[in-house]
C-alpha cells in the first residue's frame, strides 16, 4: 500500500511538470504568433493573439512585452479606445521615464487619430512637467499638431517653428505663408453663408465661390416666384398662391440650408489641404 502511494505521488509530481512545461511552451508558441502577426502588420490577429497571451500568462511573464505591442495593433485597427486603455497600462509596466515618455507621445497620438485634442493637449501639459531634453523636438512636433487640431493657430505655428529651429529661413517663410491661407480660410462662415442666402438666394453660394450651385438657387427660386404670380393671376390668389408658395418655401430654405453645408465643406476641405501641406514641410525637416 504504502509502495502504490508513493508511486501515486510521483506519477502526480511527474504529469503536473509536463503539464507545466506544455503550458510554458505553448504560452511561448502563441506570443512569438502574436509578435510574427505585428511585424506582418496583421494588426487584428495580432491584437486578438496578444489577448490570448494575456490572458493565460498568470504569471505575467510576458504582460510588459505584451501591452504596448496589443495596444499599437489596436490602434493600427482604428480601435483608439481599447488602444489607450492598454497604452495605460504599458505606462504603468515601463521600467524607466525615457519608455513611459515614449508611451505618452503614443497616446497622444491616438487621442489626436480619434478626433479628441483636448485630451491630447491634458497629455502634453503633464508630459511637459518631467520633459526629457531628449523628447523636446518631439514634444513641439505634437504640440503644434494638437494646437492646429484646436484651432488654436497662432500657438500651432508658433510651436512649428520652434520644431524647425534648425531649418532654413525659407523654410519659416513657406510656413509662414501656409498659416496666412489658414487665416483666409478662417474669415469664412457658415452663419454669414446662410445669412446671405436668406436676404437672397444663392448669395451664400456666391460668397463661397460656387457660382453654379448660386445660379441654380437663384434660377429656381426667381422661377417659383414667376409661377406663383401667374397662378394668382389665372386662378385667383388663393389657388395661385397653392400653386407655387409651398414649392417655393422648400426650395428657399433647403438653398440657405445648402449654404451652410457648402460653407463647412469647404473650410474643412481647404483646411485639410493646409494641414497636409504644413505636415509635408515639417516632414521634409526632419532630423533625428
Amino acid at each position: 500500500m504504502r509502495s502504490f502511494l508513493i508511486l501515486a505521488v510521483c506519477w502526480m509530481a511527474i504529469c503536473s511538470e509536463l503539464t507545466h512545461s506544455v503550458y510554458a511552451q505553448s504560452l511561448q508558441q502563441t506570443f512569438e504568433l502574436a509578435e510574427s502577426y505585428y511585424a506582418l502588420g496583421q494588426y487584428e490577429s495580432a491584437a486578438e493573439t496578444y489577448e490570448r497571451v494575456l490572458y493565460f500568462d498568470k504569471a505575467g511573464v510576458y504582460r510588459k512585452a505584451s501591452l504596448e505591442h496589443l495596444a499599437d495593433a489596436y490602434a493600427g485597427i482604428g480601435a483608439f479606445k481599447l488602444a489607450l486603455r492598454n497604452y495605460n497600462f504599458a505606462y504603468y509596466q515601463a521600467e524607466d521615464e525615457g519608455e513611459r515618455q515614449n508611451i505618452n507621445f503614443k497616446i497622444i497620438q491616438s487621442h489626436l487619430l480619434n478626433k479628441d485634442p483636448g485630451s491630447a493637449q491634458e497629455e502634453l501639459f503633464q508630459l511637459e512637467e518631467e520633459l526629457l531634453p531628449t523628447n523636446q523636438h518631439t514634444f513641439l512636433l505634437y504640440a503644434g499638431i494638437t494646437a492646429f487640431a484646436r484651432d488654436d493657430f497662432e500657438k500651432s505655428a508658433d510651436f512649428f517653428h520652434q520644431y524647425l529651429v534648425k531649418s532654413p529661413p525659407e523654410v519659416h517663410q513657406a510656413l509662414d505663408e501656409l498659416f496666412r491661407k489658414n487665416e483666409k480660410v478662417s474669415r469664412l462662415n457658415p452663419k454669414t453663408a446662410v445669412t446671405l442666402s436668406t436676404i437672397f438666394p444663392g448669395l451664400g453660394q456666391f460668397y463661397l465661390g460656387n457660382i453654379k450651385s448660386g445660379l441654380n438657387s437663384l434660377l429656381l427660386t426667381s422661377g417659383l416666384i414667376a409661377l406663383t404670380v401667374y397662378g394668382i393671376n389665372t386662378f385667383g390668389a388663393v389657388d395661385g398662391v397653392l400653386l407655387g408658395l409651398p414649392w417655393f418655401v422648400r426650395y428657399y430654405q433647403g438653398g440657405f440650408k445648402q449654404a451652410g453645408r457648402l460653407a463647412k465643406a469647404k473650410i474643412s476641405r481647404e483646411r485639410g489641404a493646409i494641414y497636409q501641406s504644413i505636415m509635408d514641410l515639417v516632414i521634409s525637416q526632419y532630423r533625428e
